[in-house]
């Protein structure tokens, strides 16, 4: 957990199935800016849009919300 202390944002962009299963509402407290660039479109958005992060999937449409 403490890997996510502070972050203003995350950048996914490993393949590892392990990373599917990241819970946003173990960590979403830690991170200063809720920011989550997803490369592989692999997490779930609606997950990590209710834990109060600005999801973006790289090579989908997507907005940052300030």
């Amino acid at each position: 957990k403490d890997f996510f202390k502070d972050l203003d944002a995350i950048i996914l962009m490993t393949p590892w199935e392990k990373f599917k299963k990241l819970k946003p509402r173990n960590f979403a407290p830690l991170v200063r800016k809720k920011i989550i660039f997803d490369t592989r479109n692999f997490l779930d958005k609606d997950l990590f849009e209710k834990a109060g992060f600005s999801y973006v999937g790289i090579g989908k449409r997507s907005l940052i919300h300030k």
